[in-house]
């Protein structure tokens, strides 16, 4: 009996090289499709953080421009303007029209920038843009309403939304809007959005979508089409 149980013991020591190949196969498969788990979860946070970024910042245009808040940005002299005089109870210094965000596909990487549509007397800008805020990290545009590089949404004091291909620039090297444009968007190529407009992210293959609508309500989400409904 003894020496029965000592060839059992024997027999069963350690793994054999198959065991240990089958082992490390079903190792590696499970690496790989926990790698390749968390990089889809990161690109889609990756995503829905840059999206619902740039759904904020709009959402804010439009509140501003509907609400007609002129930005402060000098001291109301000619050689530092202001859309809003910075003293209380004084005039302002221009007339304002709305604001802006500008989607650009032509820098590396993409970027957007916002701005605000207030000229003087002369249809000289009286507000600048702001500096461009790059995408994050692999994120980057994929279809713009228009099809072009380079798209301009506007949103109006009085509640309209304009989207068009951005306008020829009088005002390098920012790439602001010309003044003609703002004062009338409809006759420089602008078209109101009426039905829903789709802003297309793009990481890899995976898209996320912002929608607008001609109400000015503004909504981030995957699926497409969308209909800003949530």
């Amino acid at each position: 009996m003894k020496h029965n149980l000592s060839l059992i013991f024997k027999t069963n020591l350690g793994f054999t090289l198959v065991e240990l190949l089958v082992s490390i196969v079903i190792i590696v498969i499970l690496s790989t499709l926990g790698i390749a788990s968390f990089n889809t979860a990161n690109t889609r946070n990756e995503l829905q953080n840059q999206g619902k970024e740039i759904q904020s910042v709009m959402r804010k245009l439009r509140t501003d421009s509907v609400a007609a808040v002129k930005p402060v940005t000098g001291d109301g002299s000619a050689g530092d303007p202001s859309c809003k005089a910075p003293t209380p109870g004084t005039e302002d210094q221009g007339t304002y029209y709305g604001s802006w965000i500008i989607l650009d596909k032509n820098t590396t990487p993409h970027s957007f920038y916002t701005g605000s549509a207030c000229l003087d007397a002369s249809d000289n800008p009286l507000y600048g843009s702001s500096s461009p805020t790059n995408l994050t990290n692999g994120v980057s545009f994929g279809d713009l309403p228009n099809g072009d590089l380079r798209e301009v949404i506007f949103f109006t004091f009085d509640g309209q939304v304009f989207s068009a291909v951005h306008p020829v620039s009088d005002f390098p090297p920012t790439g602001d809007p010309r003044p003609d444009w703002l004062k009338d968007p409809t006759s420089f190529g602008s078209t109101p959005v009426t039905n829903a407009i789709a802003i297309q992210l793009m990481s890899g293959s995976t898209p996320y979508y912002i929608y607008l609508n001609g109400a000015g309500l503004i909504c981030a989400q995957e699926d497409n089409p969308g209909t800003c409904a949530n």
